[in-house]
Formats: C-alpha cells, sequence, structure tokens
C-alpha cells in the first residue's frame, strides 16, 4: 500500500471514531436509520390518527383552540 494512501486510511480513521470502533459497515448504519426512520413516520401518524379521527382527539383539538386563539385572529 502506497504510503499517501496509508495516511488518508489513518485520518479517517481518526475523523470517524465512533464508526470505526463499533465494527458496523456502512449497509448497517443505513439499515439502522432506516428503521429509525420508519418507526418516527409511524409515531407520527398514529399521533395524527388519534387528533383527527378519535373522539378524544377532536376533543382535544377543540380545547386547545378555545385555549390557545385570541379573539380576533384569523380561522
Amino acid at each position: 500500500m502506497k504510503q499517501e494512501t496509508q495516511d488518508i486510511l489513518v485520518e479517517v480513521a481518526k475523523a470517524a471514531p465512533g464508526i470505526t470502533l463499533t465494527g458496523l459497515t456502512l449497509n448497517e448504519y443505513v439499515a439502522i436509520a432506516t428503521i429509525f426512520f420508519i418507526v418516527l413516520q409511524a409515531l407520527y401518524l398514529l399521533r395524527k390518527w388519534v387528533r383527527e379521527e378519535t373522539e378524544w382527539g377532536r376533543r382535544l383539538k377543540r380545547w386547545a383552540n378555545e385555549k390557545f386563539t385570541q379573539p380576533g385572529d384569523l380561522p
């Protein structure tokens, strides 16, 4: 291996110590990020569904609108 290539690899390893210490590959990081994103979307959609489609959510929305809107605000 050329000295230049070795120096570059050493600097890359220094720049990202967390990635090199865990032993995970880039594919595994992408899979973890994808799973995290899917769970985040599912939680958001569940929250949205509860607020818009359940009676409890509609009552909460009405209460919040009455409580936090000022007279004269545009709808």
